[in-house]
């Protein structure tokens, strides 16, 4: 059996994601786009194992998170692997 674990801190140096526009054939348009803001500081998590139940079959799975301030993601998967 293997674990895997991994701790990081996330830092994003500019939060606010706008990005300002124009049409070049319609003088004067100019335009903004505001998308999500995200977390300035956040923390990453990120877990798994594998195990190997003979030669030709093992189990795995992992965990991975970002737990920030107001916001919180959490994914996981699983799998059982075959060969022969």
């Amino acid at each position: 059996m293997s674990v895997a674990g991994q701790l990081a801190w996330l830092h994003e140096f500019k939060p606010d994601s706008r990005i300002d526009a124009s049409l070049i054939s319609i003088p004067g348009a100019d335009f903004t786009v505001a998308g999500a803001r995200t977390a300035s500081d956040a923390a990453k998590i990120d877990t798994g194992f594998r195990l190997a139940l003979n030669r030709q079959a093992a189990l795995s799975a992992s965990f991975n998170s970002e737990l920030a301030g107001r916001s919180r993601s959490f994914a996981g998967s699983g799998a059982l692997r075959v060969s022969w």
